[in-house]
């Protein structure tokens, strides 16, 4: 008996730091790009009420990436779901500040606060991410004070600034809100509770053998 505590005092402190690590980040479902055939994950970012989709578009130019996300249409269960953006910055000087406060953009927050990376671990953590990679990435968030330029987020240092539009970065696109709740697609079983279901029979088969 004593031995089946321990099992289960362990699988409930895996469970328990498994929910604390990305507490902000939920993978809600998955969908398809432009009727593709490949899925990629919808992370639903809490803290910042916003829907992230697990694709990094291939580098280009500023406005071919805003071209991109506000065309891209991702298939999810059938529905067609539209209004994606590149993720925003504030657009004011002190943005620039490295590192950069994370409330300045929806990246900032991502890397930094959601993800909990720091300006000398790079992007250690990716959390539920499977397509973030440690590029540049595009802002949707032109620079006011010198047209031609946009914010970008360059995600292996954590650095933000601003660069020409001509430049060739990589693009992420994001939604408002929870994809979820929005348009009603299923949220698949998250691995915490698989596991913690596994476990549970686990430990009954433990205590069938040991009567």
């Amino acid at each position: 008996m004593n031995r089946m505590m321990v099992l289960l005092a362990a699988m409930l402190m895996v469970v328990g730091f498994s929910g604390m690590a990305h507490a902000s980040l939920s993978v809600v479902g998955e969908g398809t790009i432009n009727g593709g055939t490949t899925d990629y994950q919808l992370i639903y970012d809490s803290a910042q009420n916003i829907t992230w989709f697990d694709y990094t578009a291939p580098r280009t130019t500023w406005q071919n990436q805003e071209n991109w996300a506000l065309g891209l249409t991702v298939n999810v269960s059938g529905q067609n779901i539209t209004g994606w953006s590149l993720p925003t910055t504030v657009d004011n000087a002190a943005s620039s500040n490295y590192p950069p406060n994370p409330t300045s953009s929806q990246m900032a927050y991502l890397y930094y606060t959601d993800l909990g990376n720091t300006t000398s671990s790079g992007l250690a953590n990716t959390g539920p991410f499977k397509n973030l990679k440690a590029n540049v990435y595009w802002s949707g968030t032109e620079y006011s004070g010198d047209p031609g330029n946009a914010w970008y987020f360059f995600a292996d240092y954590g650095i933000q600034g601003v660069n020409v539009e001509g430049n060739y970065y990589d693009g992420l696109a994001v939604l408002p809100g929870n994809i979820a709740t929005e348009y009603g697609t299923p949220t698949p079983i998250p691995g915490t509770v698989l596991l913690f279901g596994s476990g549970l029979a686990g430990l009954v088969g433990i205590k069938r053998r040991l009567g």
